[in-house]
């Protein structure tokens, strides 16, 4: 009997950990094209192709929404992930945490400035049902093609 409940414990472990979800993680890809500037009046220095944003003017700020699955989880981000475009200046971004009523969580940043390849990004924290987006300055001629968050 004392062999069964053994075999049977065994069992349970082993169905546990190969399940798919104690390694689920939920990532959504976005495209550039879902950024908008963070100034309504600063559309005209944007132009979208192929889903990507792209950036006609100098020092524009766009924010990225971020759909969110998992809004219980209260750790932040695995990662994020921002593909850049640039044909010669820079791009900065920043992760940020928010909680359900706008006030801030947590920001992190790669604020120095990058070229074409991709920045990452993590937080630590977050709020059930709160959200998460990016905020990014780009110089003329740079662009944001994609980005990807991960969440536990």
């Amino acid at each position: 009997m004392k062999l069964n409940k053994i075999v049977f414990a065994m069992g349970l472990l082993g169905l546990a950990t190969a399940s798919p979800s104690v390694f689920a993680e939920d990532g959504k890809v976005h495209p550039g094209g879902m950024c908008v500037p963070a100034s309504p009046s600063q559309w005209s220095n944007f132009f979208l192709s192929g889903g990507r944003l792209f950036s006609l003017s100098d020092n524009v700020t766009v924010h990225c929404p971020i759909v969110r699955d998992n809004v219980t989880n209260t750790n932040g981000t695995n990662r994020a992930r921002v593909q850049v475009i640039s044909s010669g200046g820079g791009v900065t971004c920043s992760l940020r945490s928010m909680r359900k009523d706008g006030l801030l969580i947590e920001n992190s940043g790669a604020f120095g400035r990058f070229n074409s390849g991709e920045i990452f990004l993590d937080v630590n924290r977050s709020q059930a049902s709160g959200y998460y987006y990016l905020q990014c300055g780009l110089a003329r001629n740079t662009g944001i093609a994609s980005y990807q968050v991960d969440e536990p």
